[in-house]
């Protein structure tokens, strides 16, 4: 039976629709997969790129820190970065050494018999005679260079006690180091309540510096009252501050 020419028309209209139907589900199928294929490639270069950016922030922020402290010279960020600070003003030292020092405080009390000695004893220092102290022990040390040494320095105020030296860092440069706190006396030694410890331009926490600067601090009873000759044995009661000067007031025991 002989189709006419208008079904065979709409037979091969079918045919077209149903050749365009696929080639358009096909597109889209391949639309679909190609969408997916860029997601993951955009997910695993987001991911990619975060652990390359963390790669190298690290780094940077770490050498940033460094390059802060002045201790160690970093390519680039030491050029740029500032890595020293400031004392809070300057402090005229005066030159004494440390035995004239505590002859000239103590002699009243040396030539005393010890019968009659006073109960306490105080000791005043000026923040310039403690510069000199200070200057004069690194001298005999061998510590540090005479223009190192020129500019160490003890301020005092009547809330704090700031220690300023400027100390040798990697390839013959400087640095500087800032320590601000308040002695105390706690169980008859010595104590610094830091306040802020500064190494260059780079603030360092105060929990590492507290326990290794109080073991330096508990020996300044006995570096200031000695505990020889026929100087009386003294023990550290308390201590006052005031602009530019500290009192430290000692109890006499026999020896």
């Amino acid at each position: 039976m002989h189709q006419s020419k208008v079904e065979q028309a709409q037979e091969k209209m079918e045919e077209l629709r149903q050749e365009l139907r696929t080639q358009v589900q096909e597109e889209v199928r391949s639309n679909i997969r190609t969408r997916t294929w860029r997601r993951l490639l955009v997910r695993i270069g987001g991911c990619c790129g975060v652990y390359l950016l963390a790669l190298l922030t690290i780094p940077l922020l770490v050498g940033y820190l460094i390059a802060r402290t002045g201790l160690v010279t970093v390519p680039v960020l030491s050029d740029r970065v500032a890595h020293e600070r400031s004392p809070s003003r300057v402090v005229a030292a005066v030159p004494v050494k440390p035995e004239e020092f505590l002859a000239s405080k103590f002699r009243a009390e040396a030539v005393r018999p010890l019968g009659h000695q006073p109960s306490e004893v105080a000791l005043a220092a000026s923040e310039g005679e403690l510069t000199g102290l200070l200057r004069a022990a690194l001298e005999d040390r061998g510590a540090f260079t005479p223009a190192m040494r020129a500019v160490t320095q003890v301020a005092l105020d009547a809330d704090r006690v700031e220690l300023f030296a400027r100390i040798p860092a990697s390839g013959g440069g400087e640095t500087t180091v800032r320590i601000r706190g308040v002695p105390t006396v706690k169980d008859g030694k010595v104590a610094l309540d830091l306040h802020e410890v500064s190494i260059g331009n780079m603030g360092i926490p105060r929990f590492i510096a507290q326990a290794f600067l109080n073991s330096y601090v508990e020996q300044l009873p006995s570096v200031l009252a000695g505990d020889g000759g026929e100087r009386p044995m003294l023990a550290i009661e308390r201590i006052a501050l005031s602009s530019g000067q500290i009192q430290m007031t000692f109890r006499v025991t026999a020896p």
